[in-house]
């Protein structure tokens, strides 16, 4: 998930939260969390799959052509993103840009609800225990904010929440990805194969394992970009609440 999305998917998975009239200081439900950011995954889904599917058809015929030559080069089919998007409106009209839309859907509304969850648990869970000690201390209770989160933990909880939502939805992004470059896969072929023939492609060649083919890269950068992006959120949201 791109960071563009990952903002505007927490913002809606906020708004959603808040419509559940929870009282400051108060531990929200997990499936309340989980629904707000899977609610908003999907609806995000609708404008992420066009521009995916544009960025997919770019990088493998990038990949294709790699080290072949400039003649290769050449003969690229696309020269950028407005190529794509003419090549598939004149073949599948409105409709094509929205191939691999399903596992995008999936990807996106279960890998939300993983990240946002994961995200708001780790936070209110620390909270809760951050209380209960203070009232240990002091004999009285404490009701404690997001402001009361500090930097580490905000480090932790979001990068956990990165990790979360790539692992959890790795398999269905490797699919999805398979879809909706396919065509230039398989050289041009007008086949469109289904999900299912897809996944039992993937398997084939690999079992479970090539379902997580690239996983620990992209864990390895799943965990320091969302750190700074939540860190940085929530700083930028606390300076914004006191102008």
């Amino acid at each position: 998930m791109d960071s563009p999305t990952e903002s505007t998917s927490y913002m809606l998975a906020e708004d959603a939260l808040s419509s559940f009239n929870i009282s400051e200081g108060q531990h929200p439900d997990p499936p309340k969390l989980s629904m707000c950011g899977g609610v908003s995954g999907a609806i995000c889904s609708v404008v992420l799959t066009p521009v995916e599917l544009v960025k997919c058809k770019l990088q493998v015929e990038n990949v294709q052509s790699y080290g072949k030559g400039a003649e290769a080069a050449a003969a690229s089919k696309f020269n950028g993103p407005l190529s794509v998007v003419k090549s598939i409106m004149k073949t599948d009209g409105l409709a094509g840009l929205y191939k691999g839309f399903g596992p995008t859907l999936v990807r996106e509304s279960i890998g939300t609800m993983l990240w946002f969850g994961t995200y708001e648990i780790a936070c209110h869970m620390y909270l809760q225990r951050k209380s209960s000690e203070l009232h240990k201390m002091h004999g009285v209770h404490h009701s404690l904010t997001k402001e009361d989160v500090g930097p580490l933990m905000l480090i932790l909880a979001g990068g956990s929440a990165g990790v979360a939502y790539n692992f959890g939805i790795f398999p269905v992004d490797v699919i999805k990805s398979r879809v909706q470059t396919a065509d230039i896969i398989s050289g041009g072929a007008t086949s469109k194969p289904s999900v299912l023939e897809i996944s039992r492609s993937v398997y084939r060649s690999g079992g479970i394992p090539s379902f997580y083919r690239g996983l620990g890269v992209t864990l390895l950068r799943a965990f320091p970009a969302n750190a700074a992006m939540f860190l940085t959120y929530e700083y930028l949201t606390r300076f914004a609440t006191k102008i």
